[in-house]
């Protein structure tokens, strides 16, 4: 039966029942370096057998470590050595890794060739490892302290852990196997909260510059929690919102379905400028949707301008675009809708396509200018009188040209009599279209050539088709007259019974319009083809109908089922 007594932990000896101690301590190496303790202890003991001192010899030891002094499961080992035994006396150095001890207390079972050796020795740290130990609890090969501050480099630590620089050298230094340096935060659960490092593409500097704290890099800066919600400063300055490659000074991408809003609590303060190279008259704001597509917001050229860059219309309105305003490139205006193919286009859903107020109330006083006052205007009166003015220095015109003109009420000519009193004389309405001339003359010796104004002859048509109608008014004693010889320039009036008096007399000439000596009663489509024709060969209107070919009758290309049968076109 073995029997045995241990030499304890680290350097603890039994030699003739007197325990002796050594401190044990970090040994320099060749080099003049030092060598870390690592985590070996030595262990001594002596061997008897039947309470006698065994042969000088190799032995087969077996070594494991518990936490609890019987029973229970090894928590290292077993460590399996073959020690020669002298005198009874051996020694080891036995290893259990870093983490076979952590404060707990611990027990070594020795096992020697196959036979257990109770009871198993506790290992008891000498005066100087428990001074060395405090006040930090180990777990493992973690180590922990929280009873109070840390102080590195000053004796007064002003947070859980102080660092002073005495030197030249810095405060703090993380170095990792990789090349790279790291600092992580951790909240109170243990999860990673933050980290500041160092990349192996360039520097982060976190530092006080010029009164200020600073974030500087050598590359890109990225702030976030993503690759589509970062906040990048780009290495030539350049901010990004949502994206990691900024081209412009501030590029915001909102494809993760955010968007940029700006707001403000105190009023009278500006909520966005932007202050261009010239100062105030060149601030602008591009809305770009791809390159050489986009919008302008700014005082350009001293002018609050809104406008496009890309051959494409502008558009302000709700998101129907029912009430749109549209700007097309050239200049031209819709308004609620799209439609810009003349200078303004106006288009409403009801009937109330423009209205027009002026300073008094339901458009009193309100005027719709073609130019300015000295030209052409459309003013309302406080009486709801609405008059044309065509007036100017150069005389004033106001032309009606349509296809066809409808007059749904009388059509009244006011005039003002002596007293400033209006009264209404009304037109004379025809079945035809006439123009009338009037003229006087006087009998020579019972007979009068009259000649028509050439100008006159030029607006009307006198033919055998259409003769010249013609009614004297004698206004002197005669026989009476009759006319004669009518033509297409003029007529004769003669005596009766071959009287030879020298009356006077005035007549009246009717002849057909020029272009409408066809129309009678005419319906509408009558009426426009007349009208069109009249603006293609009198007016030349390019976007009237062509003239007809020379010689043509024009009165054949118009629809006149309402014509005299006998005057009606071959």
């Amino acid at each position: 039966m073995f029997s045995w007594t241990h030499a304890g932990f680290v350097a603890m000896l039994i030699v003739g029942g007197t325990a002796l101690t050594s401190v044990s301590s970090a040994q320099e190496t060749d080099d003049g370096g030092i060598a870390a303790i690592g985590n070996a202890f030595t262990y001594q003991g002596r061997l008897r057998v039947g309470g006698s001192v065994p042969p000088d010899a190799n032995y087969a030891f077996q070594f494991r470590l518990f936490s609890v002094a019987s029973g229970g499961a090894a928590i290292a080992g077993p460590l399996n050595q073959n020690l020669f035994v002298r005198d009874g006396l051996f020694t080891t150095s036995i290893d259990f890794g870093a983490s076979a001890f952590n404060g707990d207390r611990r027990w070594l079972e020795i096992t020697i060739g196959g036979v257990v050796l109770a009871p198993r020795i506790e290992l008891t740290p000498a005066p100087h490892a428990l001074f060395a130990a405090a006040p930090w609890i180990t777990a493992g090969s973690n180590i922990s302290y929280t009873a109070g501050s840390v102080g590195i480099g000053t004796e007064n630590p002003l947070a859980l852990l102080s660092l002073r620089r005495n030197s030249s050298a810095p405060a703090l230094s993380l170095d990792t196997p990789d090349g790279s340096y790291s600092f992580a935060v951790f909240n109170s659960a243990g999860t990673q909260r933050g980290i500041v490092g160092y990349g192996r593409t360039g520097n982060i500097f976190v530092d006080q510059l010029d009164g200020s704290i600073a974030l500087r890099s050598e590359r890109a800066v990225q702030i976030g929690s993503g690759p589509n919600s970062d906040v990048t400063i780009s290495e030539n300055g350049f901010v990004g919102l949502g994206l990691t490659n900024p081209v412009a000074s501030l590029h915001v991408n909102t494809n993760n379905g955010g968007e940029v809003r700006l707001s403000k609590s105190n009023a009278g303060t500006q909520l966005l400028r932007m202050d261009g190279g010239g100062g105030t008259t060149n601030q602008l704001l591009a809305l770009e949707r791809s390159a050489g597509d986009s919008v302008f917001i700014g005082n350009y050229f001293t002018e609050y301008q809104l406008f496009g860059s890309a051959a494409k219309n502008l558009g302000l309105g709700t998101n129907n675009r029912t009430n749109d305003l549209t700007i097309a490139p050239d200049g031209a205006v819709g308004i609620g809708t799209t439609e810009t193919s003349h200078r303004a286009v106006i288009q409403h859903t009801t009937n109330d396509t423009l209205r027009l107020i002026g300073p008094g109330q339901f458009g009193a006083n309100n005027t719709l200018n073609f130019g300015d006052d000295d030209y052409v205007f459309i003013r309302e009166d406080t009486d709801d009188n609405l008059t044309i003015h065509a007036v100017g220095g150069n005389g004033g015109r106001l032309r009606v040209r349509a296809d066809t003109i409808e007059w749904q009420a009388t059509k009244p000519a006011t005039v003002k009599l002596d007293d400033g009193q209006s009264v209404k004389l009304y037109a004379e309405e025809a079945a035809e279209v006439y123009f009338t001339d009037y003229g006087a003359s006087r009998l020579d010796d019972g007979a009068a050539l009259i000649r028509l104004d050439p100008t006159f002859l030029q607006t009307v048509v006198i033919n055998d088709r259409f003769p010249l109608k013609v009614y004297v008014q004698v206004e002197g004693d005669c026989n009476g007259v009759f006319v004669a010889n009518k033509s297409e320039s003029g007529f004769e009036v003669r005596e009766l019974q071959n009287g030879h008096s020298d009356a006077p007399f005035s007549y009246r000439v009717v002849a057909h319009r020029k272009h409408c000596e066809y129309l009678r009663l005419a319906n509408e489509e009558a009426d426009k083809a007349a009208n069109r024709l009249i603006r293609a060969t009198m007016w030349n209107e390019p976007d009237a109908p062509a003239k007809n070919p020379a010689g043509a009758d024009p009165s054949r290309s118009l629809p006149t089922p309402q014509q005299n049968p006998e005057r009606a076109p071959n």
